[in-house]
């Protein structure tokens, strides 16, 4: 498997957009095309969802339920943490899914869960809800003045790398019991910290 980030400039808004892609097909029609995948678990049923093992650390989940009448299309929202104190959401399709995951950043020093695809440029997928999406506010609640990692160590390194990793391998596991499978194409999307946060999340799982 090959894996590859690139980092490109959005025009005026100065907006950083990072990549981090998993390529999986041997061909591009597969690369454009992937089968679609419907979900074989119920949502709810997430809540209860045993991930420890997969992402190597506690998870507590906190909700898991289908949130009807959501534009583009419905999906599975599932709130949870890892421990010491890593948010993080994921939303999964409740239709069809493109087997395409997309995790978000976000700029500064984060401190939010920032689920947002809002230059995604026209992409189909993204209009048409096929893409699970997870964000984090990789360990910590607002502190855009680094105050929140003055005297936590454990702050510090979530912030550095572990809590957008650790997300990652959640995302992936949750992925993997709503649909049967885990995706075939991963992506890292956000704005001034994305190619940190692509690079992190990339450690060994995309």
């Amino acid at each position: 498997m090959l894996n590859t980030v690139t980092c490109k400039r959005k025009n005026t808004l100065g907006m950083i957009v990072g990549f981090a892609q998993a390529l999986a097909a041997s061909s591009p029609a597969q690369t454009a095309n992937p089968a679609v995948v419907f979900p074989v678990a119920e949502c709810s049923t997430l809540a209860n969802a045993d991930i420890r093992s997969a992402v190597g650390a506690p998870v507590h989940i906190t909700s898991a339920s289908l949130v009807q009448g959501a534009k583009p299309a419905p999906y599975c929202k599932v709130l949870d943490y890892v421990e010491p104190a890593v948010k993080f959401e994921v939303r999964l399709p409740s239709g069809a899914w493109t087997q395409r995951f997309v995790q978000t950043g976000c700029g500064g020093l984060c401190g939010m869960v920032n689920v947002r695809l809002d230059h995604d440029d026209g992409c189909l997928p993204s209009r048409n809800g096929e893409l699970a999406v997870a964000s984090t506010d990789v360990g910590h609640s607002g502190g855009n003045d680094g105050a929140f990692g003055a005297n936590d160590y454990q702050l510090r390194i979530d912030f550095a790398y572990r809590g957008v990793h650790v997300t990652t391998l959640a995302a992936k596991a949750l992925i993997s019991r709503y649909y049967g499978q885990g995706p075939k194409y991963s992506y890292f999307s956000g704005p001034s910290g994305a190619c940190r946060g692509a690079a992190m999340a990339r450690l060994g799982v995309l």
